[in-house]
């Protein structure tokens, strides 16, 4: 029996996405963020997007800027060499009684870990990190006023425990999250979702397991004959990816590789 195909156009791929959705972003800052996939979430003027689980840059900041996004939860906010990311930096100095839009911070690990416990399909990872750290701190969780309220967001931002096998020291615990739509570009994907990545792969494999719906953008589509030639080349395979579709330059402004 014949699969159905996988490749539709951005536009059709976008319009999946109902405004309120969770989304997150691969790549890593301005190396391959899917900005065509970004762009064309402006255009179709998506409402109250949640980004989650994602690596901040320019694809974040210009959903911030045209007002697609209502919460994030970001770890870096700025473009690197190219300067600050001035949107996330205008909207997170407005007075508490003016913000608009409410971001909050944690860490690359946060990062990794989220994405990593909801690609494994658990609740939570433990780690030791942020012992003695003001990221423990709930008064300074953004999002506190969501937590238990916004389906969207765990109910709580971090959780401590004894550990329960050693017994040696409290260990912290991370949520996972689970995007409703995670947008990802590859140099090639196969017809049937298989991704090659050339340079950088973030945690991309991780984040297009974790997602509801993966959504992965190519500058090239191939033929699985053809992405099969040279396997160890080949990042993310085909039962994570929902949706490929071709869109040449579609990392334009960033760094391909």
């Amino acid at each position: 029996r014949k699969e159905m195909s996988k490749k539709m156009s951005l536009e059709d791929a976008i319009r999946l996405v109902p405004d309120g959705s969770t989304v997150a972003f691969g790549g890593w800052t301005v190396v391959r963020a899917p900005m065509a996939a970004v762009r064309e979430l402006v255009r179709q003027k998506k409402q109250d997007l949640a980004v989650v689980g994602s690596m901040s840059g320019p694809a974040t900041d210009l959903l911030l800027g045209a007002g697609c996004v209502k919460y994030a939860e970001m770890f870096y906010h700025g473009l690197e060499k190219f300067g600050s990311a001035y949107n996330s930096q205008r909207l997170v100095g407005k007075p508490e009684g003016e913000k608009e839009v409410f971001i909050d911070d944690i860490t690359v690990l946060d990062y990794v870990a989220k994405v990593m416990a909801g690609a494994m399909g658990i609740p939570f990872i433990p780690s030791y990190t942020h012992k003695g750290s003001d990221f423990l701190n709930m008064d300074y969780d953004m999002l506190k006023d969501r937590r238990g309220i916004d389906p969207r967001f765990p109910k709580k931002k971090y959780d401590i425990m004894k550990d329960p096998f050693w017994g040696k020291e409290d260990v912290v615990l991370i949520p996972s999250t689970n995007p409703d739509f995670a947008f990802i570009h590859a140099q090639e994907v196969s017809e049937s979702g298989v991704v090659r990545i050339n340079g950088t792969i973030g945690a991309d494999y991780y984040l297009a397991a974790a997602g509801k719906t993966t959504v992965v953008t190519a500058e090239k589509i191939v033929s699985d004959e053809e992405i099969a030639k040279e396997p160890s080349k080949n990042i993310i395979p085909g039962v994570f990816v929902d949706i490929i579709c071709e869109v040449p330059y579609g990392a334009f402004e960033t760094q391909l590789m």
